[in-house]
């Protein structure tokens, strides 16, 4: 029974590994290191490799749609032309933005500026308090289950950092990468809740057990309200601004053919957000 459940839990991982890959590249990062993890403790054999060609090509059979969009013409460029093998490996491997890299032809700062930006981003995502119960949550992993996270954690950490070239001082560039810190991020999250967890155990034994929800609670609160102001963008307008700057700057009446996310993306949301403001006139007519 307990191969069974081994067995099921081996096939969801490799499933879920390879719904992952058609979602987002980096995701690979997490696999590889995983799936060595697992390699150590499995015994390979003909069946077992058989058992992950197959559970793996089922999501990943999601990219068929590439070849047959292109085909019928339903989204022939939105992820390239995917009419040939070339172009399906264009976009898989990223080509036009360089393999293993976040952009073609830009040069980084190199590891040392890139991790200690990386610190500096966890600093102010989860202040530093949230920094140093994280660092101290990863000496606690050590001891736990919990220490394969580390490995993950620090493969995704090394080779982001490494491969990643764009400069962070630049403000565009900036944003860039701070989305990819996201998921690491998520798990230094568990590091944090792993420190979290030996604190409050802590406190339950030195102190009274009534005062502990007291403590729970104050501390979500705290953070929410250190991080209010940083994290209100109510006021941004600047997406609509540079929208607006950009339609304003073509001809009346003109037709506007977009390429790119950056640029473009701008317009569409200003494009979509007048015509909702247009569909919705009416109806608030009718309300007031």
């Amino acid at each position: 029974e307990e191969n069974e459940d081994a067995s099921e839990e081996f096939k969801r991982g490799i499933f879920y590994s390879g719904l992952a890959l058609t979602n987002q590249h980096t995701s690979v990062l997490f696999i590889l290191p995983i799936a060595l993890l697992v390699l150590v403790k499995t015994k390979l054999s003909i069946a077992v490799f058989r058992t992950a060609i197959v559970t793996v090509a089922i999501p990943l059979s999601l990219y068929l749609y590439l070849p047959l969009s292109a085909y019928f013409s339903n989204a022939k460029w939105t992820w390239g032309d995917s009419t040939s093998i070339d172009g399906i490996l264009t976009h898989v491997l990223r080509a036009e933005y360089g393999t293993f890299s976040l952009a073609s032809g830009h040069a980084g700062r190199g590891f040392e500026v890139m991790m200690s930006f990386n610190a500096r981003q966890f600093i102010d995502d989860f202040t530093i308090f949230g920094f140093v119960f994280g660092i101290f949550g990863i000496f606690l992993a050590l001891r736990k289950p919990a220490w394969r996270l580390i490995v993950i954690f620090a493969f995704y950490t090394w080779f982001f950092n490494w491969r990643c070239n764009l400069d962070p001082e630049q403000g565009l560039f900036k944003g860039v990468i701070q989305r990819f810190y996201l998921q690491s991020g998520i798990i230094f999250c568990i590091f944090i809740a792993i420190a979290a967890d030996f604190a409050l155990k802590l406190i339950e034994k030195k102190l009274q057990r009534r005062v502990l929800p007291v403590f729970i609670l104050s501390v979500p609160v705290l953070v929410a309200g250190y991080r209010y102001e940083a994290m209100n963008y109510s006021r941004f307008t600047h997406v609509s601004d540079f929208a607006d700057h950009l339609a304003n700057s073509f001809p009346k009446n003109s037709i506007i053919l977009m390429k790119g996310d950056l640029p473009s993306n701008s317009l569409r949301f200003f494009d979509v957000g007048i015509v909702q403001k247009a569909i919705s006139r009416p109806f608030l007519g009718l309300l007031t």
